[in-house]
């Protein structure tokens, strides 16, 4: 009896830390604040997208996301996973191989009301704080002499100085704010802030003893094969945290060469985002979203909507987190049954177009509506909800 208890247990913490799943159409990772996925990715998309119009990919993640398979190449856990084409069951088959179909939508051709509601549009990012980081009895001065020495171009030390300015200028909460409005209007510096900034590079500006603990849990004979990649800076501090007899025994062992993922920089820039990284949530504009409804009384901001005869529409979707709604001449609806983390929609309007509309932190019953373009080929869907559960979908119809 026991043993069995302990292969549940061993099975419930293997889903409990899961952190990547690969779907039919995306890559979903389910990382959190204590789960940092670090994901090394390609913009190799199966159709000739644009790759000018393809986002990069920041390498570290401490929240939720979804990576589409049709548009890059993914190397997870010393795996590579190629790009693939966009997967669409076939509209004339009823029944899928997963999951379940809905045809048409849930109200079919009528007047309907909703309820709109004006949402600001969050961006969600992480960003590292020099208040978390630099030795408190600095002066401004000389943190700024510390930058001065590191491996920065011009341009990131000066990001890295006007940030010192931020740090000193005033109370916790003004920084969050100052900073949450540069990932809003200015995206170089936002790049900054949530990728470029996490690197070895950073180390000689860190205070206390996280370099130390760290270096303690790795093998000698890695860091000594790393040993001459690292700056002059780095190299230096590394040097200072540790005693004497420690570096020269790293000095002294031969070089081993890690396994894919397993380096010492790489675990380095994956601690220094896990353990120092902060939530910033940023505002991208409005949208405006809705609700059916509930009562008589609702009367306020309500608009009447002349939903479409909706039965060439087919919906297939993997989990019932996600509901097609009805449509337009110019705009689709569809209900979340979930409260849901990230949901995305790819509308594949060719094989060289692609539109992505995305939204976070959604209730239920929420009405969401994106462009409806009667000559495009699918709109192609995604998310993974509160409760860290993945859900796909694609909507299709039959005069294309």
């Amino acid at each position: 009896m026991g043993k069995i208890q302990n292969q549940n247990s061993e099975k419930i913490e293997k889903i409990k830390f899961l952190i990547h799943k690969e779907g039919k159409n995306y890559h979903f990772f389910f990382a959190t604040p204590n789960s940092v996925a670090r994901i090394q990715s390609t913009r190799v998309p199966f159709y000739d997208f644009p790759k000018s119009k393809i986002t990069e990919l920041p390498s570290l993640h401490s929240e939720p996301i979804l990576i589409p398979k049709f548009l890059y190449s993914v190397d997870w856990n010393r795996v590579h996973f190629p790009t693939h084409a966009i997967y669409t069951p076939s509209y004339l088959n009823p029944k899928p191989e997963t999951g379940e179909t809905q045809i048409g939508g849930s109200t079919g051709a009528r007047k309907i009301l909703l309820t709109k509601i004006k949402r600001t549009k969050y961006g969600q990012s992480k960003y590292l704080s020099l208040r978390d980081i630099v030795n408190p009895n600095y002066s401004e001065e000389e943190v700024n002499a510390k930058i001065e020495e590191l491996y920065f171009d011009r341009t990131n030390k000066n990001f890295l100085f006007r940030l010192v300015r931020i740090l000193y200028s005033g109370k916790p909460e003004e920084e969050y704010k100052i900073v949450s409005n540069l990932f809003t209007h200015e995206p170089e510096f936002a790049k900054f802030l949530s990728s470029s900034m996490f690197t070895a590079e950073i180390i000689p500006l860190i205070h206390g003893p996280f370099l130390q603990s760290f270096i303690s849990s790795f093998e000698e004979r890695i860091i000594k094969f790393e040993l001459p990649k690292l700056s002059k800076p780095v190299k230096d501090v590394l040097q200072k945290s540790v005693s004497k007899n420690k570096f020269q025994m790293i000095l002294d062992s031969p070089a081993m060469e890690p396994k894919e993922g397993e380096g010492f920089v790489e675990k380095m820039e994956t601690e220094v985002y896990r353990r120092f990284s902060r939530n910033i949530y940023f505002e991208e504009g409005n949208i405006f979203t809705y609700r059916i409804p509930s009562g008589e009384d609702e009367t306020e901001n309500q608009i009447s909507l002349d939903l479409e005869d909706s039965q060439k529409f087919k919906l297939w979707k993997s989990n019932p987190y996600v509901e097609f709604l009805g449509c337009t001449k110019t705009k689709l609806f569809f209900k979340t049954k979930e409260w849901i983390d990230c949901l995305r929609f790819d509308w594949s309007l060719s094989r060289k177009d692609l539109e992505v509309y995305e939204f976070h932190r959604l209730p239920p019953e929420l009405v969401l509506e994106i462009p409806f373009f009667p000559t495009g080929l699918a709109v192609i869907g995604g998310g993974i909800t509160k409760e860290r559960k993945d859900f796909e979908f694609t909507l299709q119809w039959f005069d294309y």
